[in-house]
C-alpha cells in the first residue's frame, strides 16, 4: 500500500473506534477491549491503527476494572489496571466503526436509545462465530477468578474473527463502498467456521 494512502487511511481510522459494550464497564467489556488491543498490536498497518474502547450502559463513571478482571488479563500479559469505566454516549456511538455488545438486550437498548446514530455494524461479540457458538457473553461479576478466566477465554475465541471482520471493514473505508459490508461480514463468519473445523 502506498505511504500516502496508508497515511490517509490511518487518519480516517484514528477518528473512529471499535466499541465493546456491557453493563457496568468493569468486567467483560474492559477485558474484551484489552484482548482486541493486544491482537491488533501484533497486526500490520493499517489494522494496528484501529482504536479500541469500551463503555457501559449503566456504568459508575471512573470506576476501575474489577480486580478479578485485572488478574485474569494479567495471566495473558495484558494490563487493564489503568481502565476507568464510562457510560455510552452520543459521540461514542456516532464515532464507532463497529459496536460489539455482550448480550442481545444491550444491543436492543442501544438501538432504542440511538436510533439514528448506530453504526450498521453493531452485533454481539460472538455473533460472527458459527451457531451455536454465537450467543451472548455471561457476566462473571459475582463469580470467583476462575469464572473471570472462563469469561476471558470465551471472549478470546471471537477475537480472530473480529480481526478478520475489521480487515474487510478497512477495505470498505478505503473503497468508500458500503456494499462491501456484506462481503466482509460473510468472510468473517466463514473464517470463524473454518476455525471451528480445525
Amino acid at each position: 500500500m502506498k505511504k500516502e494512502l496508508l497515511f490517509e487511511l490511518q487518519k480516517t481510522l484514528q477518528a473512529k473506534h471499535v466499541t465493546f459494550v456491557c453493563s457496568g464497564n468493569i468486567c467483560r467489556s474492559p477485558m474484551a477491549e484489552g484482548l482486541l488491543k493486544y491482537a491488533l498490536q501484533q497486526a500490520p498497518e493499517p489494522l494496528r491503527s484501529v482504536k479500541v474502547i469500551s463503555c457501559g450502559l449503566n456504568a459508575d463513571e471512573g470506576s476501575p476494572a474489577h480486580d478479578n478482571a485485572i488478574f485474569a488479563m494479567k495471566e495473558k500479559h495484558i494490563d487493564i489496571s489503568a481502565h476507568r469505566s464510562r457510560n455510552v454516549s452520543d459521540s461514542i456511538v456516532e464515532n464507532s466503526l463497529a459496536i460489539f455488545a455482550m448480550r442481545s438486550e444491550y444491543l436492543e437498548r442501544l438501538r432504542r436509545r440511538y436510533p439514528a446514530g448506530m453504526p450498521a455494524d453493531a452485533c454481539l461479540m460472538r455473533e460472527l462465530l458459527p451457531p451455536p457458538e454465537n450467543g451472548g457473553i455471561f457476566d462473571p461479576y459475582d463469580g470467583d477468578l476462575d469464572e473471570y478466566v472462563r469469561c476471558r477465554d470465551y471472549m478470546a475465541e471471537a477475537i480472530p474473527v473480529i480481526v478478520a471482520f475489521l480487515s474487510f471493514k478497512i477495505i470498505s473505508v478505503l473503497l468508500h463502498q458500503d456494499e462491501v459490508a456484506g462481503a466482509y461480514k460473510e468472510f468473517a463468519r466463514v473464517t470463524g467456521m473454518m476455525r471451528q473445523w480445525r
